[in-house]
């Protein structure tokens, strides 16, 4: 991996432990996910749909999600906000999405649930910050 000019600063990039689940219909973007994440010990849970998260969240624990809006098959990421929040109100949830979002689009997205957001193409400098954004609003 190359880095922009400068020493890697590892301490920069460094998450505490915390348990990720992303959601995204391409495992590409999962798997850019856990690369980025590895250096500092994180590796993800993910699935490729809404049904599969809402199975695998009524099971287990996570404390921040990573969800695609745009979902190819079942439901969407707009509503698979809802329907985590009715599951467990006080999980995370950060937006990774391809599409540019307005103002309105966000505050709708917040009025649903949403935590964060990223438009993707991700770097690991703003994944790594919205993770820590969003787990110091715990």
């Amino acid at each position: 991996m190359r880095y922009a000019a400068g020493k890697f600063n590892k301490e920069r990039y460094t998450v505490k432990k915390i348990n990720l689940f992303a959601v995204d219909d391409e495992p590409g973007i999962c798997k850019l996910f856990s690369a980025m994440l590895s250096a500092s010990k994180q590796s993800p849970k993910y699935v490729e749909n809404g049904e599969a998260a809402l199975n695998i969240l009524s099971q287990e624990l996570f404390d921040i999600v990573l969800l695609d809006l745009n979902l190819s098959n079942g439901i969407q990421g707009r509503d698979l906000i809802e329907k985590i929040k009715n599951i467990i109100p006080d999980l995370k949830i950060i937006i990774v999405t391809g599409q540019l979002l307005d103002d309105s689009d966000k505050k709708e997205l917040e009025k649903k649930g949403a935590d964060g957001f990223l438009t993707k193409p991700v770097n690991m400098e703003l994944l790594v910050g919205a993770i820590q954004k969003v787990k110091k609003s715990d």
